[in-house]
């Protein structure tokens, strides 16, 4: 009896050890299935972050790319288009240059510069969109568009953001001013409304740059009033250095870092 007692105590000391090592597999193997799921978890949210990101995103918003688009020695901002590549070809080579490539910047290298230019008497406000103008010679029945059919004409937005931030310097002529006009839209929109139909726009910011010299670069913050509760598909943004078809020759802004 004695000798069985040490032998079961043995079996039992032994087992002991055993026992605890099991444990031990049993719950790091399920610590290994938590840490998966938490990287999966992870690895999805920021997934969705990374997609949401490229799809909420103003495209070379700090014009720091550029690409001739055959305007020798007058550059556009790539992402970017201006009254010499709108739509109306027979206007583009008699349009005037109103725009150049400013080595002034609030960061980066490059900002835009825009100044009204009188032209075939008329004054061609400096304007820079991220669509594409439809130019015509009576200034009244131009507008700024979103082409969904050409992505050198658009640009996909999905997000909601709650104001619309950039920088600017300023040196208007008196009694003129230029503006800022973001249209957050589905399918098709333009810049006026034709015939008033915003039908498509989810929301606008608008921020008019102040009629005073402002020579050091400072920020404008702008809030989205927002028509409706969809999201998004597209963002159109027009920059201008004059007020519209009232300019006056010779105002000049630029604009950096969207």
């Amino acid at each position: 009896m004695a000798i069985r007692k040490a032998d079961s105590a043995g079996q039992e000391n032994r087992a002991a050890p055993q026992n605890i090592i099991s444990h031990f597999l049993l719950l790091l193997r399920q610590n290994i299935r938590i840490m998966k799921k938490y990287l999966l978890i992870t690895a999805l949210i920021f997934g969705w972050v990374s997609l949401s990101a490229q799809t909420s995103k103003i495209e070379n918003a700090g014009f720091e790319k550029w690409e001739n688009v055959g305007i020798t020695g007058h550059p556009e901002p790539v992402d970017w288009s201006t009254i010499k590549t709108s739509d109306n070809f027979s206007i583009n080579p008699l349009a005037p240059v109103n725009w150049e490539q400013s080595d002034v910047a609030h960061s980066g290298n490059y900002s835009v510069k825009l100044f009204n230019v009188s032209s075939l008497g008329l004054v061609a406000t400096g304007t820079l969109t991220n669509g594409r103008i439809h130019s015509e010679m009576n200034p009244d029945s131009s507008y700024v568009y979103t082409d969904t059919t050409n992505p050198l004409w658009n640009t996909p937005f999905t997000g909601r953001p709650d104001s619309l931030v950039g920088w600017f310097t300023y040196q208007p002529v008196s009694g003129d001013h230029g503006n800022v006009t973001a249209i957050l839209h589905t399918g098709y929109a333009q810049s006026p409304p034709a015939n008033g139909d915003s039908s498509t726009w989810i929301a606008k910011a608008f921020f008019d740059l102040p009629s005073i010299v402002i020579k050091t670069w400072t920020r404008f913050s702008v809030p989205f009033k927002y028509y409706s509760d969809k999201n998004p598909q597209y963002i159109l943004l027009v920059l201008t250095s004059g007020n519209g078809t009232k300019a006056i020759a010779e105002s000049c802004a630029k604009f950096d870092d969207l």
